[in-house]
């Protein structure tokens, strides 16, 4: 959905890009238990449209494990330990459970709700503050990959500082040139999180043109990254964005992807 609206700052406001998710988080840290020497980081989802419940297992510093639970329209995890674990135990693998359920439990359960993502177009507007330049979530809130490209974007803002610092004009059109790039390395991002949200006919939102076929490519794709942990790892790092889309897109992955129940 694009949307035109209120003014800012005495400026027109960006064009926004939404797309409603109804999604929420219920995350805590659990001591990493002894018997316990799987993946790193461990995602538990199924097939959508039928499965709108995921998962993941980070380990993370200190023999710690970041264990997080995600949930679709309604069907949301809960934030007391036992709602929690009965939570994991129904995902399409009760793995999460399994690790966890005799584990001790580190930090209290947050609970965090992601109603709709949003791209503010502020490379399209005509007329902007000079010297007001967005980053993170303010630029383009999408779920789940924030904090990677939040961390790319001021990669990009400090290449466009360095560029522009040797030239005559200094600073002088940096909003621009900042937007532009920081645009372009976005639509990566926000693709691939539309084509897995838009793989349930609940979200709502202007559905891109070959949105279908892009979100029946991904959905094949987790299927196959679930019982394979060469393709597991490979996703975690697109996921990441430390691989480039295409990456998902080259042989022989793309013909196994077509070759399962797409």
């Amino acid at each position: 959905m694009i949307s035109k609206s209120r003014r800012l700052f005495g400026f027109a406001a960006p064009e926004e890009t939404t797309i409603g998710l109804d999604t929420a988080y219920s995350t805590a840290n659990f001591r990493r238990p002894e018997t316990y020497s799987g993946e790193p980081l461990v995602f538990i989802t199924g097939p959508a449209p039928h499965f709108t419940r995921r998962g993941y297992v980070i380990t993370i510093e200190n023999g710690t494990l970041l264990v997080s639970l995600i949930g679709r329209f309604g069907d949301y995890p809960p934030t007391d330990k036992d709602g929690f674990l009965g939570f994991a135990s129904e995902l399409h693998s009760d793995l999460a459970y399994r690790i966890i359920k005799d584990g001790e439990q580190l930090t209290p359960i947050a609970h965090h709700s992601f109603v709709s993502g949003a791209q503010r177009h502020y490379e399209r507007m005509v007329q902007r503050p000079e010297g007001f330049l967005v980053i993170g979530d303010a630029l383009c809130r999408f779920n789940p990959q924030g904090m990677s490209a939040a961390a790319l974007q001021a990669k990009i803002f400090h290449e466009v500082l360095f560029e522009h610092a040797g030239q005559a004009q200094g600073l002088g059109g940096i909003a621009a040139s900042f937007f532009n790039k920081a645009a372009e390395f976005n639509r990566t991002p926000w693709d691939l999180a539309a084509s897995f949200d838009f793989a349930f006919p609940q979200t709502r939102g202007t559905r891109p043109p070959g949105i279908e076929n892009r979100a029946h490519y991904f959905a094949a794709l987790d299927r196959l990254a679930q019982g394979d942990k060469e393709v597991l790892r490979l996703m975690t790092e697109f996921f990441y964005l430390v691989k480039p889309l295409s990456t998902l897109q080259e042989e022989p992955l793309r013909s196994r992807v077509m070759a399962t129940n797409y």
